[in-house]
């Protein structure tokens, strides 16, 4: 039924299609007999390839490593790009933390996101696939297994969870009101994500329709909740995959007829509205479409089949259109087989009126199933066995229409993406739904581009998921690190207003700035001791720049004969950080890292802390003006 927020001409244009399938004359039909088991005999005429395939070069193919086959093949430029530009925009809009925005946000001699970050990041995620562990901090906890992995990514588990929570990929200010695609947030990712996964495979005359649960315990709009299925609660993808490799060639979100589809799928209705968007791709070249009872009706079928689209599934014997329900004789045994048909006058997207016919058959197994296909059912005939009462196993030919053996052979493409994708599967919980659906969509791309590799190497190359997780693992890895030292290199230092004096001196107060000068501008015997009295009105303090790049718990280092001056420097510095914290001295100390101080050096404008001595080696003083190397002291 057409919602009351719908347009009057939108209401009227899907009641008038809905009142063609009202009433149909059905006709009894006997189909005809085809010589031995041939199942395509009845199928409609086909000129591409016989079976799925790749439009890659096997030759050129095999040059390429496994990251390029997802990174290149199943992902695109247009749609990394749109990642690490959308995450930048809203982390240098949105996030208020500046410790979040600096691992984002490029400047200051940080490349910021990019390119080799989001490599590196992804194959944190894909490691964690291999090695499920309870929490995401678990990964760089001390001791756990994951840890040895990522300490080598370079990633610290704050990079990590600030990327995951920067993630976007629209800008929800720039869109056009009024709009209602309720799933806008992820659809620029979905569009790119099918055009990429159709760009590199060739797709065979079956196809095979069905729905995809991704877990998801956010609520946010179209929030799926089922008790009788093992995802309970989650959201819904519709998708197109290859009956024998499971390749997914499209998907989109559960939505509804919304202003993402065309005026034509929408007037269809919810559900048909979602099958006939989907599935435009495939228009006109006579391909085979099998779903299940959720999708088959009437009008689909009729429409689909007026565009050449042909196929259908199982059916509910109650859906609008149908004849009543067969009855079965009593005393039929198992392959009885009951076929009625009739033709339905539709309109398809070209405008063009057409007569589809369409096919009601019920077939008895070992319960009745009922089938509705727009493709000519033919008796064909199998060997089969049995085991008879005695025990014995007996060979016989099973007489049976083409549609249920078609069924069994194009239905399960989505099941079986599903059962490789359950492999080694991590759900990241987020409380925004568009980040989990962003991690789904980049396991299917990982999945089709092990579908690619397989179609492209010889059999003794074939990966088992396990392995191309591990191989995408280290290649991620190994090329998001050289790509980020690069960009690092290639960063220019850039200085905000903010962070600049008010007398517009460099920025003197930022470590970053003093590592790149030389020592002697720290070592010149012009550095005179200031300490600024308290007066009121006067709020000038600040934290001491040493302290405040020590860590906590770190070990003490033993003295050791003919130590070098390096090791000195990080003994006394060791030493000094877990002094007491009114010695006033480099340390980790209370309020060490935090205590606002008065006391700075007037040439080198930072603050630092003072000791009451001033032996050599004895404060921060002392350690700022005579360590050469200030590296040194971040231990």
């Amino acid at each position: 039924m057409p919602s009351d927020d719908e347009p009057p001409e939108l209401q009227e244009d899907q009641k008038d299609q809905d009142d063609d399938f009202v009433g149909l004359r059905w006709s009894v039909l006997q189909p005809d007999s085809v010589p031995g088991s041939d199942i395509n005999a009845g199928l409609p005429p086909w000129e591409g390839p016989a079976e799925c395939g790749t439009t890659i070069p096997h030759q050129q193919a095999r040059k390429k490593a496994a990251k390029d086959f997802v990174w290149a093949f199943t992902w695109s430029a247009d749609l990394i790009e749109l990642v690490v530009a959308e995450t930048i925009r809203y982390a240098k809009n949105e996030l208020k933390t500046v410790e979040a925005r600096r691992w984002i946000v490029p400047g200051d001699g940080r490349s910021g996101l990019n390119e080799g970050r989001l490599m590196v990041y992804l194959s944190v995620f894909l490691y964690m696939c291999l090695c499920p562990l309870s929490t995401v901090r678990d990964y760089w906890s001390r001791g756990k297994l994951g840890q040895s992995f990522v300490q080598n990514s370079g990633m610290t588990c704050n990079e990590f969870e600030a990327i995951t929570h920067a993630l976007h990929f629209t800008d929800k200010t720039s869109r056009a009101q009024p709009q209602r695609d309720k799933m806008y947030k992820i659809r620029p990712l979905v569009d790119l994500c099918n055009k990429a996964w159709a760009q590199h495979f060739e797709a065979g005359q079956t196809l095979s329709l069905d729905e995809k649960r991704v877990k998801c315990k956010a609520h946010g709009a179209n929030f799926k909740y089922n008790k009788d299925k093992p995802i309970k609660r989650g959201y819904e993808f519709v998708s197109v995959s290859c009956p024998c490799c499971g390749y997914e060639i499209r998907t989109q979100p559960c939505a509804g007829a919304d202003e993402a589809m065309s005026r034509d799928a929408r007037a269809a209705g919810s559900t048909e509205a979602t099958v006939i968007d989907i599935l435009r791709p495939f228009f006109g070249k006579n391909h085979c479409v099998w779903f299940d009872n959720l999708y088959t009706g009437v009008p689909v079928c009729a429409r689909l089949a007026a565009d050449k689209t042909f196929g259908g599934g199982t059916v509910r014997p109650n859906r609008k259109g149908l004849p009543d329900k067969f009855e079965v004789p009593k005393g039929a045994s198992r392959g009885y087989v009951a076929v009625k048909t009739t033709t339905v006058s539709v309109t398809n997207e070209r405008h063009e009126h057409k007569n589809v016919k369409l096919y009601y058959e019920t077939f008895l197994d070992t319960r009745q199933v009922s089938f509705l296909t727009s493709i000519c059912p033919t008796m064909t005939s199998k060997p089969g066995k049995a085991k008879t009462k005695e025990g014995v196993w007996e060979t016989f030919d099973v007489t049976c229409t083409t549609t249920p053996r078609l069924y069994n052979a194009g239905m399960g493409g989505c099941d079986l993406g599903d059962q490789l994708g359950s492999y080694h599967l991590r759900h990241m919980q987020n409380k925004r739904p568009y980040v989990v659906l962003f991690f789904h969509l980049f396991t299917v791309s990982c999945l089709n581009g092990r579908v690619l590799w397989n179609r492209t190497h010889p059999k003794t190359e074939v990966v088992t998921v396990k392995q191309w997780y591990d191989m995408l693992c280290d290649e991620l890895l190994a090329e998001g690190q050289v790509i980020s030292k690069h960009a690092e290199e290639d960063s220019p230092v850039e200085v905000s207003d903010e962070e600049t004096l008010d007398n517009d001196e460099p920025a003197m107060h930022r470590i970053e700035w003093w590592l790149k000068q030389p020592f002697s501008l720290r070592n010149d015997h012009k550095h005179v001791p200031m300490h600024l009295p308290p007066t009121k009105g006067d709020n000038r303090r600040g934290v001491c720049i040493l302290c405040r790049q020590s860590r906590k718990g770190t070990k003490k280092l033993k003295w050791t004969p003919n130590e070098t001056e390096r090791q000195r420097a990080k003994r006394e510095a060791s030493v000094r950080r877990s002094s007491a914290h009114n010695s006033l001295m480099m340390g980790t100390g209370q309020l060490a890292t935090t205590k606002r101080l008065r006391s700075k050096c007037r040439a080198c404008n930072v603050w630092l802390h003072f000791a009451d001595d001033f032996t050599e080696g004895s404060s921060c003083w002392e350690l700022w003006h005579d360590t050469a190397d200030l590296n040194t002291l971040r231990v």
